[in-house]
């Protein structure tokens, strides 16, 4: 048999490993077990799959307080998320028990002028409303202002419902705190002048009482005259002394006319004993007229007629003459 020799040492040295190794595995076996030991323990967390009694009896039970205050702030949220919706869709509601309008009652005075179409218009802010009329140049008006608010009032005088502007009132005004008040505004304070809608020099106030016409410039227009030559057309010793009778004193009082009734003469004559009176004639011949009128005064060696002539031809030409004669009587042969 051949047996080979072996190192005394390495039959020792191999048991020697072998301990070592299995100290270290139990050594390992038990650092687990009491790390597990000790999570268990301090934090009362059972395996998987299982609960300690331990823990069950121990711990309060907390789910349902839990549950209670998560609902309790779910509700808040939802309440703060409906008043922020709420405070950012609805405007502001004003406390009614806060007096915020005022009641201003107007009492205005236009300038004198009379027509069937006036009207007056307030204006203040986005405020616009009309006045109504009490009587003669009085008018009135009533609305309800915001307090302590300060705007320009516009007070306008018009003339065809509003067509055309004649008068203006213009001012600032602020209203107060009280529940009313009222304001006076008189003519004197309205302006004319600054209406002038032909632009002529002339206000349409003025020219309204004068009876022009204020939207039309009449000097702008151009002016047609017809010149009449009248020399032939007036005499007074046909017309008025021719008309008259010697006879002292003398009342003419007639009235003439052909059968188509278009033709009509009509005279009137008052003279005194002194030869002193009047004399009218109207002479119609169709469309055509012709109307004297005449003062006859006699002094001593003098006739003096004083009066008008008047005529209308073709409906188209008209004239109108004042004349002044006197006839002196210098001699036998002279006048």
């Amino acid at each position: 048999m051949n047996f080979s020799k072996q190192p005394v040492g390495y039959s020792l040295r191999l048991p020697a490993l072998l301990l070592l190794i299995a100290w270290a595995v139990s050594a390992c076996t038990g650092s687990s077990d009491s790390v597990t030991g000790d999570i268990t323990s301090e934090n009362n967390v059972a395996p998987t799959g299982s609960i300690s009694s331990a823990s069950q009896d121990s711990a309060p039970d907390t789910s349902s307080e839990n549950n209670a205050d998560d609902i309790e702030q779910t509700e808040e949220v939802s309440e703060d998320e409906n008043n922020t919706g709420t405070a950012a869709n609805d405007p502001v509601v004003e406390d009614p028990l806060i007096q915020n309008t005022i009641l201003v009652s107007f009492e205005i005075t236009v300038p004198a002028y009379q027509s069937n179409e006036l009207q007056i218009v307030l204006e203040w802010g986005d405020l616009n409303f009309t006045a109504f009329w009490i009587g003669d140049e009085s008018w009135g008006a009533t609305a309800e202002f915001p307090t302590n608010t300060q705007n320009q009032l516009t007070v306008t005088f018009s003339d065809f419902n509003g067509g055309l502007e004649i008068a203006q009132f213009t001012q600032e005004y602020e209203t107060g705190s009280n529940v009313s008040e009222a304001l006076q505004i008189s003519a004197e304070q309205f302006d004319t002048s600054q209406f002038d809608f032909d632009s002529d020099g002339v206000s349409n106030l003025d020219e309204l009482i004068a009876g022009t016409d204020p939207r039309l410039d009449e000097d702008s227009l151009l002016r047609i005259v017809d010149f009449v030559h009248l020399s032939g057309s007036l005499s007074v010793s046909r017309h008025f002394e021719s008309r008259i009778s010697q006879t002292r004193p003398l009342i003419i009082d007639t009235s003439n006319s052909d059968s188509s009734g278009r033709n009509t003469t009509n005279v009137n004559a008052n003279i005194d004993a002194e030869g002193n009176g009047t004399l009218t004639v109207a002479i119609q011949r169709g469309i055509d007229s012709l109307n004297l009128s005449g003062i006859r005064t006699h002094t001593e060696n003098s006739i003096t007629w004083e009066g008008t002539r008047g005529s209308f031809v073709d409906a188209d030409v008209s004239t109108n003459v004042e004349f002044t004669n006197t006839v002196t009587v210098v001699d036998a042969t002279t006048r």
